[in-house]
């Protein structure tokens, strides 16, 4: 594991799966203690075990973007105090929209 980020907290909002799921993985391998923000909460959860499997720090956290902002949830006490780094990769898709009713 590379340190270049040791100590660095980030936040990647649709970390679950796919682009997000690889800058998540980047970030872990880095050094950085990763949370994983997305409504994906068993792709998500798979993805944090399997990182702290590997001896890497990553939390899942569940994030609906169409009900709350992106990063409303940094700094609550039950949530991320702090973040040094976040990405936004969260997106809905066509049929996502459709069943939102947007």
């Amino acid at each position: 594991m590379a340190e270049e980020l040791k100590g660095f907290i980030a936040c990647v909002t649709g970390g679950a799966r796919g682009l997000g799921a690889s800058i998540v993985c980047q970030l872990a391998h880095k050094g950085a203690h990763v949370y994983i923000a997305d409504i994906l909460a068993q792709d998500g959860e798979e993805l944090a075990v399997r990182l702290r499997d590997e001896g890497l720090s990553a939390t899942f956290i569940t994030l609906d973007v169409t009900k709350e902002k992106p990063f409303d949830f940094i700094g609550t006490p039950d949530r991320i105090r702090t973040c040094d780094l976040c990405l936004r990769r969260a997106a809905l898709y066509p049929a996502e929209l459709r069943a939102h009713g947007l």
